[in-house]
Parts: C-alpha cells; sequence; structure tokens
C-alpha cells in the first residue's frame, strides 16, 4: 500500500488529491469490483488493478454538526439546524441562555433568540413577575382592587415595593393602558403647585397633566391621579379621597 497523487476529473470537478493505492494480485476490474465499495478500482496495466481511496478535504469528517462540502479551496461546512461556526460546532442554545422557561432559537452567526413565557422578558427571558403582577420593562406592577387614601396606599404597598411612580413616557402610556381610577405617588403637599416623588423627593419632570390640572381645586388637591374623568390623564385630588392604586417594584 503506498500514496501517490492523481490529477482527474470525478463529476465534472478536476481533483487533485492524494490516493492510497492498494495493490492486489488480481488481473482485472472487470466482471466484478474487487475493492470495498468506497474505492475505486484501476487497471494497472501490468498485472492486476489497485484500489484507489480518495482523501480529500472532507474524508476526515470536519463539519462536526453539518454536511460536507468540498471545494476548490478546501471545504465548506452546511450546518444542521441550530448549529453555526465554521465546522457547525456552535449551538448558541447549549447550555440554554433563555430563563424563567423561555425557549431558546438560533438568531444567526453566534447569537440566540428567547421566545418568553407569559409575565416574563428581558433578552434572555430574565425579568419574571408573580402571577398577580403585570410586567413592562424590568420592573412589575400590582393593580389594586380595594380602594385606599394616598397615605393607606402608599403604607400597602410598602409592605411590597412602593407606589408606582410613572416617571417616563413609556411607562406612563403603559399604566394608563391598564388602567380604571388610580392613584400614584405624586405630592405637592410640600410646597403648592410643585409635585414631587414622595420616595425621593425629587421633581417630577415628565408629567401627562390634564388640560387645565393641577388646579388645586378648592384649596386642598395635593395628591395626583390618573382618572377615567379625564380619560386616564393627571389630576390632582384630595389625599384623603380613595383610589385604586397601582404598586411597584423590581423583576424577581
Amino acid at each position: 500500500m503506498d500514496g501517490r497523487l492523481i490529477n482527474e476529473e470525478v463529476d465534472g470537478r478536476l481533483l487533485n488529491e492524494e490516493v492510497v493505492v492498494e495493490s492486489l494480485d488480481t488481473d482485472s476490474c472487470w466482471p466484478t469490483n474487487p475493492c470495498q465499495e468506497d474505492t475505486r478500482c484501476l487497471p494497472t496495466h501490468s498485472n492486476g488493478h489497485a484500489c484507489l481511496t480518495y482523501v480529500t478535504s472532507c474524508t476526515a469528517s470536519p463539519c462536526i454538526n453539518g454536511h460536507c462540502n468540498i471545494t476548490n479551496a478546501g471545504y465548506t461546512c452546511t450546518c444542521d439546524a441550530g448549529y453555526t461556526g465554521v465546522n457547525c460546532e456552535i449551538n448558541p442554545c447549549m447550555p440554554n441562555p433563555c430563563r424563567n422557561g423561555g425557549t431558546c432559537t438560533n438568531g444567526g452567526w453566534n447569537t440566540h433568540k428567547c421566545a418568553c413565557i407569559s409575565n416574563t422578558g428581558g433578552s434572555n427571558c430574565q425579568y419574571s413577575c408573580d402571577s398577580n403582577w403585570k410586567l413592562n420593562g424590568g420592573t412589575c406592577y400590582y393593580f389594586t382592587n380595594e380602594l385606599y387614601t394616598w397615605q393607606t396606599g402608599q403604607s400597602y404597598c410598602n409592605g411590597f415595593g412602593k407606589l408606582a411612580e410613572p416617571d417616563t413616557s413609556v411607562e406612563i402610556s403603559f399604566l394608563k393602558s391598564r388602567a380604571t381610577e388610580i392613584g400614584s405617588r405624586g405630592t405637592d403637599s410640600v410646597t403648592e403647585g410643585t409635585f414631587m416623588w414622595a420616595s425621593s423627593n425629587k421633581v417630577i419632570t415628565t408629567t401627562d397633566w390634564d388640560t387645565g390640572q393641577p388646579d388645586n381645586h378648592q384649596g386642598g388637591q395635593d395628591c395626583l391621579c390618573m382618572g377615567s374623568t379625564f380619560n386616564y390623564r393627571w389630576d390632582d385630588t384630595d389625599c384623603a379621597t380613595k383610589h385604586r392604586y397601582i404598586c411597584e417594584r423590581p423583576y424577581v
């Protein structure tokens, strides 16, 4: 058995590959092929024939999870579903990066996508809220059914979070879409006309006041409310008036 280079056309492609030649002491390749199935019989024109095994760039099966294709430059791999990489060696979903029951799919070259189940979110489904809370961004919200005064609602929410403080337009829109008649943690009890968040005493800069509000009607409206009367835009209200409230806390 020896090795040599051959140069011939196979299936319309010029091969210049190393072959392993095994000489057999027989006279012909016909009528039956004495060589193994994956080799080729070649008459030696002397005393018998040779069995040729082509050693190509795909012989070593470099494509771990895919099909190997011979090219003039070497080989390329056609990867199985879910795999990427030069040799189909990369599966971005192994181990599964999607948390909280999320389903991982291949998102392209060494990237993934997570399909999150209900009440979870984030690129890897890393945000999660309890079943009776609603997720928006990285924050969980609880909408009370009970009616509370501003002070009682604040105490209630402080047990597991705080009264909602919608300080972005995205958050305001989210709460409006799910509101009935709710109070928020904004108040101008310190300085009339200057509403602040009670948890930090920071002046509220992103607002959604209804036309003509706040108006401190009859001189006793120091708390912020989102009510159906004003299409869930902001209104100032008496802090002793009972409303449903929204509690918020970070995701679990």
